[in-house]
């Protein structure tokens, strides 16, 4: 996940107020219709628009049926909508399983608003959504007691149950889950920098390393973020007039976050993109964040850096005056856009004394031979 915006991470242990909604009893069944693949979405979309009717639809893929719930005594109503786009169609298509319930779409959406202005006490709510395979509406709160039971009971009868569930944590850069992402703030022993990009042998993920700086962390070293083990560094190089890199193993996805510091969003890596004169490049560490103003003035620098090492095989962007790069960026990626998406141009290593300056291996010297960086 990913979307722009990081997944949502919920835990949850179920207990249920009141039993299940019960069916109502409406005569025999229609017989099932069949729906054409390609309009499936047609019959979520009229289901949806016409809450009075319709008591929800789900899925089950593995069985190829569609199941459409209907409201007490709109039966008739339910099969004239349905009707049009399901009506004995042959070849490959989805059953259509007309099902009854005790609520409509409307009266449940009432009723989940209504549960956003709750305020039970003794529980915060950190959930509420309409369960259409339960007909009910389905509410969390952080903790589950007898006592908000029943409370939920008297408030809205058989139409809600409630689980215990976790408030959700929007990820960012400086708090992440497995699988990993690039653009991460990642330490160990003190030390912070930033997760660049990924690299894999073709068609094996499994082999997949997160790249990094090399004058981040010592060989063997369990890296974090924000406290949680991401994984371990298993090769490492910081020679003189070498490069400055290393390889960290864990469960990572081709994925960037971009933007400030701060931030829970990002984009999918599409490829890499030779660093040139004249090319520009977007700088993002998890310290300074995105900042798009450098450009290639250099290619393949040594550069003797303050500890005494040389470092070879850099290239140099320079911003005409803006800071682009921060302490902690190490390992940070820069990117750019074209017509594919977002694409790395290489791995950060070091920076002028006010920023302005960012020196970085493209991804083509920091990628083993055989290897590739890694793509969604």
């Amino acid at each position: 996940m990913r979307s722009l915006c990081r997944r949502y991470i919920v835990t949850a242990l179920v207990g249920i107020v009141g039993a299940a909604a019960s069916a109502v009893p409406a005569g025999a069944a229609p017989s099932p219709l069949v729906v054409d693949q390609a309009r499936a979405d047609e019959l979520v979309s009229l289901a949806g628009a016409d809450q009075a009717t319709f008591g929800g639809v789900s899925v089950d893929e593995a069985g190829n049926v569609l199941t459409i719930r209907y409201a007490p005594g709109r039966l008739a109503a339910a099969r004239s909508k349905v009707g049009p786009s399901a009506a004995g169609q042959g070849g490959r298509g989805w059953r259509v399983d007309l099902v009854p319930v005790s609520h409509s779409l409307a009266e449940l959406d009432a009723v989940r608003q209504r549960v956003g202005r709750w305020r039970p006490g003794g529980g915060s709510l950190s959930e509420w959504y309409v369960d259409v395979t339960h007909n009910r509406v389905a509410v969390g709160v952080t903790e589950l007691s007898p006592r908000l039971v029943a409370a939920a009971r008297a408030e809205f009868g058989d139409r809600v149950a409630l689980h215990q569930a976790a408030r959700a944590n929007r990820a960012s850069r400086n708090a992440d889950w497995k699988p990993w992402a690039a653009g991460i703030r990642i330490t160990s022993g003190g030390t912070a920098c930033t997760a660049g990009f990924f690299v894999e042998v073709p068609g094996t993920p499994a082999t997949r390393r997160m790249v990094t700086s090399g004058h981040c962390f010592a060989n063997a070293a369990v890296v974090s973020n924000n406290g949680v083990s991401i994984g371990t560094v298993t090769s490492r190089t910081l020679t003189d007039n070498g490069k400055d890199v290393e390889y960290v193993l864990g469960t990572f996805t081709p994925w960037t976050y971009k933007g400030p510091s701060t931030s829970d969003y990002g984009d999918t890596i599409r490829g890499t993109k030779a660093s040139v004169v004249g090319q520009t490049f977007c700088t993002n560490g998890a310290f300074g964040g995105e900042v798009c103003s450098g450009t290639v003035d250099a290619t393949n620098l040594c550069v003797l850096m303050t500890d005494g090492i040389t470092t070879c095989s850099l290239d140099r962007l320079v911003s005409g005056g803006g800071v682009m790069t921060r302490l902690g960026d190490s390992g940070g990626n820069v990117f750019t856009y074209d017509a594919a998406g977002l694409k790395i141009g290489g791995m950060i290593v070091a920076m002028s004394p006010g920023g302005t300056t960012t020196y970085f291996h493209p991804a083509a010297a920091v990628t083993p031979m055989g290897w590739r960086v890694s793509v969604g």
